[in-house]
C-alpha cells in the first residue's frame, strides 16, 4: 500500500522521457561526428603515407628531406586526430554517465516505494521538485548580464543535480529565444540553422526562410536598400519554388516601405484607424511610384519594363484622390504593414522553439507546469474562476468587499498565479463534498451557508456598500438580491 497518494514510477518516466531522449540524440550526433572525423582523417593519412613512401623510393638526399617533412606532418596530424578522438570519447562517456545517474534516480524512487520508506520518498520528491524548478528557470530566465550564469543553471549546480538535467541544451535554447524576443538579433538563430541544416531539411522546415525573410525586413527598415537587395538575391530567391508568394511580397516591400512609412506611423498613432491622406502626400506618392516602378521591375526581372509602353501608373491606377485612398486601404497594402509588425519576432521565436525541441525530443510544456496542472485539475470545480465583475464599474466597492469575504475560500485554482494555468483544464469529478452547517439553495441554484449569507448582508447594510432591506440577502457570485423567504433549506442524504 502506498504511503502517499501519488503516481507510480512508470508515470514519472513517461513525463520525463526528455531526460533520456536528449542524451540519446546527443550520443547519435557524437557518433556521427566521430564517424565523419574517422573517414576524413583516414583518407588524409592514407594520402600522406602514400606520398611518404613514394619519396622514400627515390633514395636521394633531397627526397629524403621532403620525406622527413611529410613524416613530421603525418605525426602531427596523428597527434591531433588522437586528441579529437579522445575528446569525442570523453563526451560520450559523460553522456552515458548522465543516463546512468538518471536510471539510478528513478530506481531509487521505485526502491523507496517497495520498502515503504516514507522519509526516503519525501526526500526523493524534494530533490525532484528542485529539478523541476531548475528546468523551469533554465528555460524561462532572462538573459544574464556581465557573463553571469543562468539562474536555473546556477541553482542546479548548487544542489548537485547537473547530471540529472541537460542544462546546456536548455540554456542554449533560452539564449537564442531571448535574443529574438528581447534584442531582435538573428545572429544566434542563423548560426544554429546553419549547424542543423540537415535536420531542418528532413522536416521541410520554414525556419531558415522565415529567419532570412525577417533579416531582409530589418535591413529594409534600417534604410539600407542595396544590402536588402543583396540579402534577397543571396538568401531568399533559392526558396522561390516553395515560397513564391512571400518572395513577391518581399519584392514589393522594398518600394512600399519608402512610400508608406509616413502612413504607417499615422496609422499606429490613430490605433489602426484609417489615415487621413493629404493631397500633398498623395501627389508625392504618385510621383515617386510612377518614377520608380519601371526601375524596380528592370532590377528584379532583368528585362524591359512593360509599364513603359503603357500610360503611367499615376494617370491610370491613381488618377484621383479617391482612387489613391482606396489603394492605400487595399488588402495588398495591409499585407505589407503586417510584415512590419513586432509580432513577427514572437512568431519566429515560436517556430524556432518548435524546431529546437523537436530535435532533442523536449516537451514544449514546462514539466513543472505539467505537474502543477495535474494537481490543479483535481481541485477545479464549476464554481472556480467565476468573475465577480469589473472593479472599475459602479459596484467597485462591492466587488472589493466580496473578494475579501471569508465565504470565498482561498482557492489555489482561482488565485492570480494559477488561474491562467487552470482556465483550460477539465473540471474534477469529486465523489465527496464538504457540506455547510446550514446549507440553503437560492432560486438561481447556488448553495451557501445561511449564516454566512446573513453576515454578508449585515455587513453590506452596516457599511452602506449595497442597498439591502432587512429581509434581503445577496448572492455573492452573480450579485442577485433575494428575499430570505426565497431560499430552500437543504437536507443532504
Amino acid at each position: 500500500m502506498q504511503l502517499i497518494n501519488e503516481p507510480d514510477t512508470d508515470f514519472h518516466l513517461k513525463l520525463n522521457e526528455q531526460l533520456f531522449h536528449i542524451p540519446y540524440v546527443m550520443l547519435q550526433r557524437n557518433y556521427k561526428r566521430w564517424n565523419e572525423c574517422l573517414h576524413t582523417e583516414e583518407s588524409l593519412l592514407a594520402d600522406e603515407l602514400a606520398q611518404f613512401n613514394a619519396l622514400m623510393n627515390y633514395k636521394d638526399l633531397n627526397n629524403d628531406k621532403q620525406a622527413v617533412s611529410v613524416l613530421t606532418k603525418l605525426i602531427k596530424r596523428i597527434d591531433a586526430f588522437e586528441k579529437r578522438i579522445e575528446k569525442i570519447a570523453t563526451h560520450e562517456m559523460e553522456l552515458l554517465d548522465r543516463i546512468d545517474h538518471r536510471i539510478k534516480f528513478f530506481k531509487l524512487l521505485q526502491q523507496t516505494k517497495t520498502e515503504n520508506d516514507r522519509s526516503g520518498l519525501l526526500q526523493w520528491y524534494q530533490q525532484y521538485t528542485n529539478l523541476l524548478i531548475c528546468d523551469y528557470l533554465t528555460r524561462n530566465s532572462p538573459l544574464p548580464q556581465n557573463n553571469e550564469m543562468n539562474p536555473g543553471e546556477s541553482f542546479l549546480l548548487q544542489h548537485h543535480l547537473d547530471k540529472l538535467l541537460d542544462h546546456r541544451v536548455l540554456v542554449n535554447a533560452n539564449k537564442i529565444s531571448k535574443e529574438l524576443t528581447e534584442h531582435h538579433d538573428l545572429t544566434a538563430l542563423l548560426n544554429w540553422v546553419k549547424e542543423n541544416n540537415a535536420h531542418l531539411g528532413q522536416r521541410h522546415s520554414q525556419l531558415e526562410f522565415k529567419a532570412r525573410f525577417q533579416e531582409y525586413i530589418d535591413v529594409l527598415k534600417s534604410g539600407h536598400h542595396a544590402k536588402a537587395i543583396e540579402c534577397l538575391q543571396s538568401h531568399l530567391l533559392k526558396f522561390m519554388s516553395s515560397n513564391s508568394k512571400e518572395i513577391q511580397t518581399a519584392c514589393g516591400l522594398i518600394v512600399y516601405i519608402d512610400t508608406c512609412a509616413e502612413l504607417l506611423r499615422t496609422d499606429e498613432q490613430q490605433d489602426n484607424s484609417s489615415a487621413d491622406l493629404s493631397k500633398e502626400y498623395l501627389h508625392r506618392f504618385t510621383t515617386h511610384v510612377s518614377k520608380n516602378k519601371s526601375a524596380a521591375y528592370q532590377h528584379f526581372f532583368r528585362c524591359d519594363s512593360p509599364f513603359e509602353s503603357q500610360s503611367s501608373f499615376a494617370k491610370t491606377s491613381l488618377n484621383s484622390l479617391d482612387t489613391m485612398a482606396s489603394f492605400f486601404n487595399s488588402t495588398n497594402l495591409s499585407e505589407y504593414m503586417d510584415l512590419l509588425k513586432e509580432e513577427r519576432w514572437q512568431q519566429l521565436n515560436e517556430l524556432f522553439l518548435d524546431e529546437y525541441y523537436s530535435l532533442y525530443g523536449i516537451s514544449k510544456d514546462d514539466p513543472l507546469l505539467i505537474y502543477l496542472s495535474l494537481g490543479i485539475s483535481t481541485l477545479k470545480t464549476h464554481a472556480c474562476l467565476e468573475h465577480i465583475g469589473d472593479s472599475s464599474g459602479s459596484h467597485s466597492i462591492l466587488d472589493t468587499t466580496l473578494h475579501q469575504q471569508e465565504h470565498l475560500n482561498p482557492c489555489p485554482v482561482c488565485s492570480e498565479n494559477f488561474a491562467p494555468l487552470a482556465k483550460d483544464l477539465p473540471y474534477a469529478h469529486h465523489t465527496e463534498s464538504k457540506l455547510f452547517d446550514n446549507p440553503v439553495m437560492l432560486p438561481n441554484g447556488n448553495v451557501y451557508d445561511l449564516k454566512k449569507l446573513e453576515q454578508l448582508a449585515q455587513k453590506l447594510r452596516r457599511k452602506k456598500i449595497f442597498p439591502l432591506q432587512e429581509y434581503e440577502i445577496l448572492d455573492p457570485i452573480d450579485k442577485e438580491v433575494y428575499s430570505k423567504s426565497d431560499y430552500i433549506t437543504m437536507y443532504p442524504t
